[in-house]
C-alpha cells in the first residue's frame, strides 16, 4: 500500500498585503498565491478600477459578464474594502501590514507619502516585512508621481 500525503505548498504560511490596482503587482500577487500565500487585497470603496473596465474600451465589441483579467490577476486572494482617504483607514493599513510578510504596492509615490505606506513606514509597523514595489517611473526623480497608465474608461490613474 502506498500513501500519498498532500505537499505544503512553497509559500505556505507567508502572508501578503497588496495595496495595489490595475495589473502588473496584482498579477504578482496572484502569482503568489499560486504558490500558497494568503494575499490579502486592499481595494478603495467601489472596488479595483480595473475591476469594471470595460473590455469594449479596448475594441471588443461582445459584453462580457466580467472583466476575466481582473479575476485572472486576483485569483485565490482575500479582499479587504478600505478607503485610504479616510481617517483611520492608513492606519488599519499598516496594523495589517505588522502582521504580513510582504507588502505589494503599486501606488505612485505621492499617494505612499500621503497615507504613510512608503518603505520606510510600513518597516517601522514591521521591520522584518519585504516591501515589493512597482512603478512606471521610479520612487524618485522628476516622474516619480506619473503614472504608468491611466484607464480608457474613467481617464484617471489606477495607481
Amino acid at each position: 500500500m502506498v500513501l500519498v500525503t498532500a505537499m505544503a505548498a512553497p509559500l505556505s504560511g507567508i502572508r501578503v498585503l497588496e495595496v495595489a490596482n490595475w495589473l502588473a503587482a496584482p498579477a504578482a500577487g496572484a502569482l503568489l498565491a499560486d504558490l500558497g500565500a494568503d494575499v490579502i487585497k486592499v481595494e478603495p470603496p467601489g472596488g479595483d478600477v480595473f475591476r469594471e473596465f470595460l473590455l469594449r474600451s479596448m475594441g471588443y465589441s461582445h459584453e462580457f459578464a466580467a472583466n476575466y483579467g481582473f479575476q485572472v490577476d486576483n485569483r485565490g486572494k482575500r479582499s479587504i474594502t478600505v478607503a485610504l482617504d479616510q481617517p483611520g483607514g492608513p492606519d488599519l493599513v499598516r496594523r495589517l501590514a505588522a502582521r504580513s510578510d510582504i507588502f505589494l504596492t503599486n501606488l505612485i509615490q505621492q499617494r505612499r507619502v500621503r497615507y504613510g505606506l512608503t518603505w520606510e513606514d510600513v518597516r517601522t509597523a514591521s521591520p522584518r516585512v519585504v516591501y515589493a514595489s512597482f512603478s512606471g517611473y521610479g520612487t524618485r526623480g522628476p516622474d516619480e508621481n506619473r503614472p504608468a497608465s491611466t484607464t480608457p474608461r474613467s481617464g484617471r490613474a489606477p495607481g
